[in-house]
């Protein structure tokens, strides 16, 4: 009985299965992994140019442009990471967050005693341009640790801090006021919120600020209240906000009689 040739095609098909059943199984044991893994964090993505541009412009240079941004700070200490957070806070949201997921144990309630023992969000804010930005960042700070009442060595806190601002803050003292500032809050020399906000603030600010409780009446440890003309402020020109924080009207303002509280909010 001739047996030969069904027997060999019998292998040859065997083989072919078996070959075939195995790349079938190394495909799928790899998408298997790949899933257990999860997708890659941005912390494991190469560096973009942009991302390079920003550290080295915070004076981080140990790194190669090439790697990871988890390659990038490995070497970094936890002083360095702080400055690089404090940098990107406003400017990079997007690396602020991947810079974070670098460091997953990193709690953000420490002081800079090189600044004025300040804490993290007031460091922060004194450094940043578009203070609207810390609506993404500022909830990932009080959520290693910070509290929105920390003050530097001045008594100076995030909301006395962010109600300074010339620009780009309105929603962002919103947002302080929704998470527990204190409206009545003073620094050390007895300054409120209106004292800060005075002389740069949006008038939309010191109208926020009057709506949420702040009194324009207070006086600092000198006796002076939040007048902004104190600075010469062009919008002294402005009779109802100047009578609301408690600067004199001339005689030419025709500001009609009301009670200044009421004036500032446009009641």
């Amino acid at each position: 009985m001739n047996d030969g040739p069904p027997l060999l095609s019998f292998v040859r098909d065997f083989l072919r299965t078996f070959t075939a059943c195995a790349v079938i199984a190394v495909a799928l044991a790899a998408t298997v992994a790949g899933f257990s893994r999860g997708p890659d964090s941005a912390s494991q993505a190469r560096l973009t140019p942009e991302q390079a541009a920003l550290l080295s412009e915070t004076g981080f240079s140990d790194f190669d442009p090439r790697g990871t941004l988890a390659d990038a700070l490995q070497k970094a200490d936890d002083r360095t990471v702080r400055d690089l957070l404090v940098f990107t806070a406003t400017s990079s949201p997007g690396l602020f967050q991947e810079i974070l997921q670098t460091r997953p144990e990193m709690r953000l309630d420490g002081f800079n005693r090189s600044f004025n023992n300040s804490p993290m969000l007031v460091e922060i804010i004194r450094n940043g341009q578009d203070l609207n930005a810390l609506l993404t960042t500022a909830p990932m700070v009080l959520a290693r640790g910070a509290r929105v009442e920390d003050a530097d060595g001045s008594g100076l806190t995030a909301l006395l801090a962010a109600s300074a601002a010339a620009r780009g803050n309105t929603a962002f003292v919103q947002w302080l006021l929704d998470s527990g500032a204190n409206i009545a809050t003073t620094d050390l020399s007895g300054q409120t919120v209106l004292h800060h906000a005075a002389p740069n603030a949006p008038v939309e600010v010191i109208r926020l600020l009057l709506t949420r409780g702040a009194e324009p009446a207070v006086t600092d440890r000198d006796g002076r209240n939040a007048d902004p003309c104190l600075a010469h402020a062009p919008r002294c020109l402005d009779p109802h906000l100047r009578l609301a924080l408690g600067a004199p009207v001339g005689q030419h303002d025709h500001v009609p009689h009301r009670r200044p509280s009421r004036l500032a909010v446009g009641q």
